[in-house]
Parts: structure tokens; C-alpha cells; sequence
């Protein structure tokens, strides 16, 4: 599922790959109850990314698209 963090201050968002949309949810949810300053967030490739919890202006989640092949009958 891809991932999109909003980061103020920033000119572009975080586009991630991730497994399990619901557990960065719940992370993030987790560190902004506790105080934290880092969010976390590992990629499907392993990739670890660490955002400061502050900053995030917003997170969007998109389901993975299901591909059609074919030619349409515009």
C-alpha cells in the first residue's frame, strides 16, 4: 500500500511503499499520544525513514490499484 507524509516546511511529500498501512497508522497515532519526536516508518524494501512527528502536516494512504490489461472502447 503506498503512503503519502505531508512534512511542513518541505517542498515535496513522503511516497512510501509499505505492507501494513494500519500498523503506520497506529504508530503514528502511538507517537504523537506519547510525545515522541520521530514517526518510524519502514518500507516494503526495508527501507527505514524517520520523520519528526511535528512536522507532519498530513498522512495519506492509497490502496494498491488493480491493474487492467486491455485496450479500452473509448
Amino acid at each position: 500500500m503506498r503512503v503519502r507524509i505531508g512534512v511542513a516546511n518541505a517542498a515535496r511529500e513522503l511516497d512510501l511503499e509499505v505492507d501494513d498501512a494500519e500498523a503506520v497508522a497506529a504508530a503514528y497515532e502511538k507517537a504523537v499520544a506519547d510525545g515522541d519526536h520521530l514517526l518510524w516508518v519502514t518500507e516494503s524494501d526495508g527501507k527505514r525513514h524517520g520523520v519528526v512527528v511535528s512536522a507532519v502536516v498530513y498522512i495519506e494512504f492509497e490502496p494498491d490499484a488493480q491493474r487492467s490489461i486491455g485496450f479500452g472502447t473509448g
